[in-house]
């Protein structure tokens, strides 16, 4: 390395160790940025999925993926205000041209390609000049197949599975669940992943069972496949793989208008569709989905829309299809 070369990397070194000091007082975004150099001829392409990043050296493509906007998390998810969510936004592009980090929701200086694992999300980079269409591909995230479970003659067990109770408005649910035992006092509530928020007796009297975090196997095998509806009424997201797990198993959603969660079970025709934080309207489409006929429906249409969209076989190929042309391209010279 040159001498003028160690100097500003010495400089860039000093200047980001304030910046980090600075995420670590919750004064900016918390999350780092991080710095690498790669050797040459020791990759064909690089994907990067959420972190940012500089690399000090690129010999080859760099290929970029995400489901939501860094600031969501923190507008949504941390429920700061929007004014600071969208101050610390520019900050964070002010420091990603300053740094020339790809910055991964707002500043990709040595993207060749783009992925957005939605089209809410494609547009969303789109409209802010971040990368243009051609150069982002639509690719979500996928899991392998699972059998449908059989529709219940008389569906009547509802899920929730959340860690963060909150952000993914768990309290929205619990006053849908009032409205759903109105109309059907035989219908149960399974909570899972996060810690009880009622006690033990008043949940039982409610028909709610709340089940701390269990190891992802139990969830998978045991209690999701008991779920007659899986209701999801999320207020942050990007694309949850719990709705994918469930939808993989044949299981109706109902799930709020947020972003792209619409898109997931294909508009109304996979799921149903409550606005993030109505819980008339929620109670609404469970008791719709827990008539027999209707969940029957359903069941198939969310197994479709997965073996259609979200599976492996099918995303595969077009993950691979991205990667073709991002090598094709070559890296991004800067």
């Amino acid at each position: 390395a040159t001498k003028q070369n160690v100097i500003s990397e010495t400089s860039l070194t000093a200047a980001n160790y304030i910046v980090n000091r600075m995420r670590r007082a919750r004064w900016l975004f918390w999350e780092p940025h991080r710095f690498f150099s790669v050797r040459p001829n020791e990759y064909d392409a690089i994907h990067m999925h959420v972190f940012s990043a500089r690399f000090l050296n690129l010999p080859c493509p760099l290929i970029v993926s995400n489901a939501a906007a860094q600031g969501f998390a923190y507008t949504q998810g941390r429920n700061y205000a929007m004014r600071r969510g969208n101050l610390l936004e520019r900050v964070e592009t002010m420091l990603g041209r300053l740094f020339k980090v790809n910055v991964n929701s707002y500043y990709l200086p040595q993207t060749t390609r783009g992925i957005a694992m939605t089209q809410f999300f494609k547009d969303w980079y789109v409209r802010r000049g971040i990368l243009p269409s051609e150069a982002i591909d639509l690719v979500p995230f996928y899991l392998p197949s699972s059998s449908p479970k059989p529709p219940s003659p008389r569906p009547s067990k509802v899920g929730f599975v959340a860690v963060d109770f909150l952000v993914k408005r768990g309290n929205t649910l619990l006053q849908a669940f009032e409205f759903v035992r109105t109309g059907r006092p035989d219908a149960t509530l399974t909570i899972v992943g996060s810690p009880p928020r009622l006690s033990e007796a008043n949940a039982c009297s409610r028909g709610i069972e709340w089940i701390p975090r269990v190891p992802r196997e139990t969830l998978l095998n045991d209690i999701l496949p008991s779920f007659d509806v899986f209701a999801y009424p999320t207020g942050f997201d990007g694309q949850p793989f719990v709705i994918l797990e469930a939808m993989s198993r044949g299981i109706p959603i109902a799930t709020s208008d947020y972003q792209a969660l619409p898109e997931m079970v294909d508009y109304g025709k996979a799921g149903l569709i409550s606005p993030v934080g109505d819980p008339r309207k929620l109670a609404d489409n469970i008791l719709h989905l827990l008539n027999p006929e209707v969940n029957a429906h359903y069941s198939r249409a969310a197994y479709s829309r997965f073996e259609s969209y979200f599976s492996a076989d099918i995303v595969r190929p077009n993950l691979l299809n991205s990667y073709e042309k991002a090598i094709s391209a070559g890296a991004v010279t800067n």
